[in-house]
């Protein structure tokens, strides 16, 4: 009996140890689901720790969610003309069937891949490749490959993922004879640092940054007054100093608690609104967004 009662024990243990984890699991979104239903500029970007960024025609709401009696319950809060709205959500898969608001049953779909932006119309993702010849090239000891000064004209840059057989890891900066002709940027997943990179490039309106970006660094995109919107990718955990200096262009940017060290000029000379874990900045208090960034 004594065995009998052991072996029952372990079981129920067993169950319950994998209730738990279920729940926890169902309990919890992280990642950017975006809206399935027409083209409208629609998603959500939910964060592990309870808060939500709700973006709506390139503009960014601070939320919060919780999951109670099977659904999702999503808090926005409003600003200006938009108000502060309440939303259900039914999960099923990697599918939010959210209500509320404006929306009636519409699907989100959780963005996987890269890409991270859907929201972005960009030729350079479906150009031809920009040739090896018009790149000025380094190769590093480990084989890994860094481009910079592009001697090519062409509106919509493709970058290379590979040379020679060898993956381009960093790009810097792209250089005078191309400036004034690029306005479409995409560079390939496997790059993983921008440094100078589109420096002074101010006919830029779009770029597409892959996940495996973890530092957009110096001067990155200094002086991109074209640039209207920008989508920097959760796996990015430095922005380095002057990275988006006087990119007037910009009016919201959302900065995924990924960022753990930023520049503390990296966005002077902006007038965007900056969020950054549920709370956002305007170019009055850059400085706190840059030591709540920093942790002091």
């Amino acid at each position: 009996a004594m065995k009998i009662r052991k072996i029952l024990s372990v079981v129920l243990a067993v169950i319950l140890l994998v209730l738990c984890t279920a729940c926890s699991s169902e309990g919890s979104l992280d990642g950017k689901y975006i809206n399935m239903s027409s083209l409208d500029d629609y998603n959500f970007v939910f964060e592990n720790d309870g808060t939500v960024i709700y973006s709506q025609g390139g503009t960014f709401f601070n939320g919060t969610y919780k999951y109670f009696d099977g659904k999702y319950e999503i808090y926005i809060q409003g600003e200006g003309p938009f108000l502060s709205t309440k939303f259900i959500g039914d999960k099923i898969g990697d599918t939010l069937i959210i209500s509320g608001g404006i929306f009636v049953e519409r699907e989100f779909k959780k963005y996987i891949g890269s890409p991270e932006s859907n929201s972005e119309s960009n030729p350079a993702l479906t150009a031809k490749e920009a040739p090896a010849s018009d790149f000025h090239i380094f190769e590093s000891d480990n084989g890994n490959i860094s481009i910079f000064w592009y001697d090519g004209f062409n509106e919509a840059l493709r970058i290379p993922a590979e040379i020679d057989g060898k993956k381009v890891v960093e790009i810097g900066a792209i250089g005078t004879p191309s400036k004034g002709n690029i306005k479409y940027v995409a560079i390939p997943d496997g790059v993983t640092t921008l440094f100078c990179t589109f420096r002074g490039c101010d006919k830029i309106k779009t770029v597409t940054i892959p996940t495996s970006v973890t530092k957009i660094g110096l001067e990155a995109f200094s002086d991109c007054a074209g640039l209207t919107s920008i989508t920097i990718p959760r796996s990015v955990t430095i922005i380095g100093d002057k990275a988006f200096e006087n990119c007037t262009g910009l009016s919201n940017v959302y900065i995924p608690s990924s960022v753990t060290e930023i520049g503390y000029d990296a966005f002077s000379g902006c007038t965007a609104k900056i969020t950054y874990k549920g709370k956002t900045y305007t170019r009055d208090n850059y400085e706190d967004l840059y030591k709540a960034i920093n942790g002091n």
